[in-house]
C-alpha cells in the first residue's frame, strides 16, 4: 500500500495500528484500501461505543495478501462479533480487486492475485 494510504490509517485509527507492532506496514495493494479502512472503522467503533463490554483493544500485527485474499492479523481479540467482521473482510476481498477496488475475481495464473478485468488486461 502506498505511504499516503498507510499514514492515512495509522493516523485515523491510532490504537489499532501501532507502526512498531506492524513490522512490515500494509503488504497489500491500493485497491484494498477502502476495504481495510471501513473494517478498522467498524472495530474501532464498536469498541469505543461498548465500553462497558469491557472489550480488549485488538493491535494489527499483520496486513497481508495471501493466495489472493486479505489477511487480517491481531492480537487480543476475545469478540465473536470482531472475528466476524474479520472474516467478512477477509472473504469480500475475493471479490475485490486488489490494484483499484473494482469487483475482481481470483487470477490463478501464477501468484494469485484478485483483480478485475482491466487490472488483468483483459480486453473482453
Amino acid at each position: 500500500m502506498n505511504l499516503t494510504n498507510t499514514k492515512a490509517l495509522f493516523k485515523k485509527y491510532p490504537k489499532l495500528f501501532i507502526k512498531n507492532n506492524l513490522r512490515f506496514g500494509f503488504e497489500c495493494d491500493d485497491g484494498w484500501y477502502d476495504l481495510i479502512n471501513g473494517l478498522a472503522h467498524c472495530i474501532q467503533s464498536y469498541i469505543d461505543q461498548n465500553k462497558r463490554l469491557n472489550i480488549n483493544q485488538p493491535v494489527v500485527s499483520q496486513i497481508k495478501e495471501k493466495y489472493g485474499g486479505l489477511r487480517f492479523y491481531t492480537n487480543g481479540i476475545d469478540n465473536e462479533l470482531i472475528r466476524g467482521m474479520i472474516w467478512f473482510a477477509e472473504s469480500y476481498s475475493y471479490q475485490t480487486c486488489e490494484l483499484c477496488g473494482q469487483k475482481g475475481t481470483p487470477n490463478e495464473t501464477g501468484w494469485i492475485k484478485t483483480l478485475c478485468k482491466e487490472c488483468k488486461g483483459d480486453k473482453k
